[in-house]
């Protein structure tokens, strides 16, 4: 994760190396993250709500709510 620059190179890094669920992330950074947005508040819980969306793309939808900084915060 170290050399990761950009919110997609950590997603990337998730998709490859985390066998976790996305969803336990986004509830881990809800609960961690005092500094959201209602808009990253939004897409979190939609991204843990839709059953539809593999979790390739809940990792990408996850990286790109978030800033490189909370990213980090919320960790690995």
């Amino acid at each position: 994760m170290e050399y990761c620059k950009t919110e997609q190179d950590y997603a990337d890094y998730f998709k490859k190396y985390n066998d976790e669920d996305p969803n336990s992330y986004c509830e881990l950074a809800l609960r961690k993250l005092t500094d959201l947005s209602e808009t990253q508040t939004t897409k979190l819980n939609q991204i843990i709500s839709d059953v539809n969306t593999d979790n390739q793309l809940k990792w990408d939808l996850y990286c790109n709510a978030l800033t490189i900084y909370q990213i980090n915060y919320v960790g690995w």
